[in-house]
């Protein structure tokens, strides 16, 4: 029996797939170094890290074609370059996030993520005063 966090990944990897037109099978196994295929894991580890607070060691168990942190740290790392730079990108992560959690998932679980992203911007505007204090 699957566990909520497993459904809710392979919601994700659904959503994400026919976002990108891409195969599931590219989640489970690094087939493709195409753009589609790397913006699609992109997507899915930045929200498994920044939404779901899923360690970058453990990424690896629900993106299996990911094969170290490394690379989920990396793949983080890009995705808030973009979400800062290019509107598309914004634009498509909400409409990602927004399906996914329209889906299935209860008032309550959207409002924990949703205030999980606002401690994280919270949080971030904290440490840049702390900073411009010291």
């Amino acid at each position: 029996m699957k566990t909520q966090m497993e459904n809710t990944v392979l919601r994700a990897k659904c959503i994400l797939a026919e976002m990108f037109g891409i195969n599931l099978s590219h989640f489970e196994i690094h087939l493709s170094r195409q753009t589609k295929v790397v913006e699609a894991r992109r997507f899915l580890t930045y929200f498994l890290v920044k939404e779901l607070e899923v360690k970058y060691m453990d990424v690896t168990r629900f993106i299996p074609a990911i094969r170290n942190h490394a690379t989920a740290i990396h793949h983080c790392k890009q995705m808030e370059q973009f979400l800062k730079v290019y509107m598309g990108t914004l634009s498509e992560y909400e409409t990602f996030r927004e399906t996914l959690l329209g889906d299935e998932c209860t008032a309550i679980e959207r409002e924990i993520v949703l205030l999980k992203g606002q401690k994280t911007t919270i949080t971030k505007q904290i440490n840049q005063l702390k900073n411009l204090i010291k």
